[in-house]
């Protein structure tokens, strides 16, 4: 599968989660280092996010929908502003109906929303996307 090639031989991709919830976060975790060469950093908070995100220059952002302190829809673009990343894929995580909030999410600049918990498929073929696009951005 080309999308397992392009894992194996990336460096890792970073990426940033961004979820209250620890248990999901766990789960995020071990997901994405099933996913392939991954270096991932956690966040509970926006402005914990915000702090991480200049730093760590994530290529994939998943952030939870509802944060204790505001909400993904309002800190995708905070995100990506302090990445200096373009494009930035993110996907938006909720444990509502992925229906619910899709229109509101694209609106927002998410590229998918995922519901929780998520599943492998989709978060490998989202990491592999990221993993290409850092590819062609250092060519």
């Amino acid at each position: 599968m080309a999308d397992d090639q392009a894992l194996s031989e990336a460096t890792p991709t970073r990426v940033l989660c961004v979820d209250d919830d620890r248990i999901h976060a766990l789960l995020l975790g071990e997901l994405c280092r099933g996913a392939g060469a991954v270096e991932i950093a956690f966040a509970e908070t926006a402005e914990e996010a915000l702090a991480l995100a200049a730093g760590f220059a994530p290529q994939l952002l998943l952030i939870d929908l509802h944060l204790p302190d505001g909400d993904g829809l309002s800190l995708l673009p905070q995100l990506r502003e302090r990445a200096r990343r373009h494009p930035l894929p993110a996907v938006l995580c909720t444990a509502e109906l992925p229906g619910d909030v899709q229109e509101r999410a694209q609106e927002a600049g998410f590229d998918d929303v995922w519901a929780k918990p998520v599943a492998l498929h989709p978060l490998r073929a989202a990491v592999a996307h990221a993993a290409s696009l850092a590819r062609s951005d250092a060519v």
